[in-house]
């Protein structure tokens, strides 16, 4: 079974704005068998949503709901956050960013993600597709 970790944009993208999505990243998520998100993504476009950053037309929490469905969350576990904490001080120092990297690495999967400061980073391997 094939399961990708969506980065917290390419999932917003993903469900609302697909043209923004590369060629590669496109095919990777319609190629899964499984999408999953960290959970600091819902966090995160919880707040976009709420500070206007994007554009929401329902009740935030109905869309977070709506986005949720078929998409697995990954919580924050004991290896996670060690493997978050261990990135080195080269990555990114955003929380977020390490904390979903490191669902990526510790769980196995690809990272989708534009961010090319974390696709600057094949540590420990190469994770990210864009």
């Amino acid at each position: 079974m094939t399961t990708v970790l969506l980065d917290t944009h390419v999932l917003q993208w993903w469900s609302a704005e697909p043209e923004r999505l590369s060629d590669a990243a496109t095919d990777v998520i319609a190629g899964a068998d499984e999408l999953a998100v960290a959970g600091i993504s819902w966090y995160e476009l919880a707040w976009l949503a709420a500070h206007e950053r994007i554009t929401v037309t329902i009740p935030i929490s109905s869309w977070l709901a709506r986005l949720a469905e078929g998409v697995r969350t990954v919580g924050i576990t004991p290896a996670i956050a060690h493997t978050a904490v261990a990135l080195p001080s080269t990555f990114p120092g955003d929380p977020a960013d390490r904390l979903i990297y490191a669902t990526a690495v510790e769980c196995g999967w690809s990272l989708v993600s534009k961010d090319r400061r974390l696709r600057d980073h094949p540590y420990p391997r190469e994770v990210t597709i864009w």
